[in-house]
């Protein structure tokens, strides 16, 4: 439950887009202490996200702890917007991990082939995974998560050794969190924690879902703050100028990064675990959307046949 949260959230994806845009564009190097401020916001919200756990134990997560509170029919209409979003969001990632795919390949086999194709075989395999449940993802989403999380620690060592001078607590001040487009860092910051969310889905599946989501919830969020601070803490100290750096091409910030304190052979090594941790995203995106339909259809809020579970792997079909 906890690496299908991460997964989700795709913390190397998040440290290209989400956090090089926000060092570009937002607050610069003050975006570490304005996420270290959102996961302690959010973990005030998991407290009250666990205790509800104990009185709801359903598929649709936010969609039955919104219907207990607010009614069924503010219930089902968070449901439908959360399905529909879910839905989209693992489209996007397959997408993406068909393009990235297509970058990797290209630069070490030197094999052009349209990034569709690259899609196609992403999309099987999210279907595979999906199908066979939360265990079989989570070995799958696992492998990926421990390896991203290998990555950003080299790169982290590797900045911390060829600059130390860069890693300042001016990051940490008042001064530095506030300074610049404070609205989009803050959506930055909540949009690298999607997928909290994951962990009361999984209820109906697991052993012992009160304990199991409880350590799962707080885990999940502590690995998360310490991935990004620390990730993005990185990237403020690889630069002098990191705003500036990242302003003139936040899509490579990452990658010179990488190429600048690791050599030209991580390159091609990023992009393909760019690739992995988008399809890492897609399969956890996934399984999110179809509990989600398969709640609906039990409630016969969407057709009947949504609410069917196969017949072996207990899984929505």
């Amino acid at each position: 439950m906890v690496f299908m949260v991460i997964a989700a959230t795709a913390p190397l994806t998040a440290m290209a887009s989400n956090m090089s845009l926000s060092l570009g564009f937002g607050v610069g190097a003050g975006s570490v202490g304005l996420l270290l401020l959102t996961g302690a916001l959010l973990a005030v919200f998991a407290v009250g996200y666990v205790v509800l756990t104990r009185y709801v134990t359903n598929a649709g997560a936010y969609y039955a702890f919104i219907g207990f509170g607010l009614g069924r029919e503010t219930g089902a209409a968070a449901a439908f917007v959360a399905t529909l979003a879910y839905n989209l969001a693992a489209g996007g990632m397959i997408a993406a991990t068909g393009y990235f795919a297509d970058i990797a390949v290209t630069s070490y086999l030197g094999v052009d082939l349209p990034w569709y194709a690259y899609g196609a075989v992403a999309l099987v395999i999210t279907f595979f995974l999906g199908l066979r449940g939360v265990e079989m993802a989570q070995r799958v989403t696992s492998v990926i998560s421990v390896a991203q999380f290998g990555i950003i620690l080299l790169l982290g060592l590797a900045i911390l050794v060829g600059r130390p001078g860069g890693w300042s607590l001016s990051v940490l001040s008042p001064g530095e969190m506030f300074s610049g487009n404070v609205a989009m860092t803050l959506v930055f910051c909540l949009l690298c924690f999607g997928g909290f969310e994951a962990t009361a889905i999984y209820g109906e599946e697991a052993h012992a879902p009160r304990r199991a989501i409880r350590v799962a919830t707080y885990l999940g969020l502590a690995l998360l703050v310490v991935v990004f601070a620390f990730s993005t803490w990185s990237l403020a100290a690889a630069y002098g100028d990191v705003k500036s750096a990242a302003g003139e091409d936040p899509g490579s910030l990452v990658f010179r990064a990488a190429n600048l304190y690791l050599g030209e052979w991580s390159g091609p090594l990023f992009s393909a675990l760019v690739a992995f941790s988008f399809l890492a995203a897609a399969v956890a995106f996934h399984n999110m959307s179809t509990r989600y339909m398969f709640a609906l259809g039990r409630a016969r809020l969407l057709p009947v046949f949504l609410a069917r579970v196969h017949d072996r792997h207990g899984t929505p079909t």
